[in-house]
């Protein structure tokens, strides 16, 4: 009976990377004001180039009313900003005030960081391939590893915000072993799946790249196919301790290389070989993933300070928001 029209604001989503940007302007009403990325091998010239592109989007956009919130999604831990937490060794220096003040354009709108697994695993829940589950796992695989869970219809954070961060696994893990931190991480990367690769090809030039590697694979190449489901088994590994302890309905599959339609089916079929019957699928949004889920932030908080605690968030704010918030209005509660 009742909908928001043009003029009831917007919300920004912004992808900061290492060496990228991805930026997406959404109005409350659904309508999408601008979509765009820009790539800077040098990390200061990035950010101030997306500070230009949020600011040229407040001009643009002023006639479909205030900007409401910014979410920033970044490939770090983003802990609760207290002094427990922020000086926590176990933690990466936070360095994240810089990070939203440079991005604050006025005192009313509120910056809202949160980690870029996190965020994609938001942006599937909201619109992606896990639309109407309450309980799933994103998994994004590529370069790293790296996990978002929800739970109940929410994102899981953690005590310090740190849950998810699965690359923490230890890892050999076996009598006599040395756990060695992040090893895990680094051996399903994809710089380690190419080298395996490369170890163990016999016919011929080994491919140059991950990707080359997916498409002698997807061809039938004998050697690409065995690389290929060694690693999908390696994935699968991780994915059976994690079904161990949260029992998700889902597991999507994200990053540059668990986004490969390969990846789905062979992890499937592992978990299906120790009784684990759970569907695996691809993420709908891929690269986009992790803007998306910054933009469903933004318009989460949007949507909460307008109706209050009867708007139904997916996120609590409260673990970075803090003084951003009205006091007048206590979100996701």
């Amino acid at each position: 009976m009742y909908a928001l029209g043009p003029g009831a604001g917007w919300t920004l989503g912004l992808d900061l990377g290492a060496s990228h940007f991805e930026l997406q302007a959404q109005g409350l009403d659904g309508s999408e004001l601008r979509s765009l990325s820009s790539a800077d091998r040098s990390a200061p010239a990035l950010r101030r180039r997306a500070a230009a592109a949020v600011r040229q989007c407040t001009t643009d956009f002023a006639g479909h009313g205030p900007l409401r919130a910014v979410g920033i999604a970044v490939p770090r831990i983003v802990p609760t900003p207290t002094p427990a937490t922020l000086a926590d060794p176990w933690l990466p220096d936070a360095g994240l005030d810089d990070l939203v003040a440079e991005f604050r354009l006025r005192s009313d709108v509120p910056v809202l960081p949160e980690n870029n697994v996190n965020c994609a695993a938001l942006a599937e829940l909201q619109s992606g391939a896990a639309v109407g589950q309450t309980n799933f796992v994103y998994l994004q695989v590529g370069l790293r590893i790296g996990m978002g869970l929800v739970l109940n219809g929410r994102l899981i954070r953690g005590d310090r915000g740190a849950a998810g961060e699965i690359a923490r696994l230890p890892f050999p893990f076996a009598p006599g072993s040395t756990y060695r931190p992040d090893a895990f991480e680094h051996y399903v990367g994809s710089g380690s799946l190419l080298q395996r690769a490369h170890e163990t090809w016999t016919d011929g030039a080994p491919p140059p790249t991950v990707p080359a590697l997916f498409e002698l694979a997807a061809s039938g190449h004998r050697g690409a196919v065995a690389v290929v489901q060694a690693h999908a088994r390696d994935i699968a590994n991780a994915a059976l301790a994690v079904v161990a302890v949260t029992d998700p309905a889902l597991i999507v599959l994200g990053g540059g290389v668990g986004q490969n339609e390969q990846m789905a089916p062979a992890v499937e079929r592992v978990l299906a070989e120790y009784g684990v019957e759970i569907p695996i699928r691809t993420s709908a949004f891929g690269d986009r993933a992790s803007v998306r889920g910054a933009t469903s932030i933004a318009g989460d908080y949007a949507m909460t300070t307008l109706v209050g605690g009867r708007y139904p968030a997916r996120v609590d704010f409260g673990t970075w928001a803090g003084d951003q918030l009205p006091p007048e209005v206590t979100p996701g509660r």
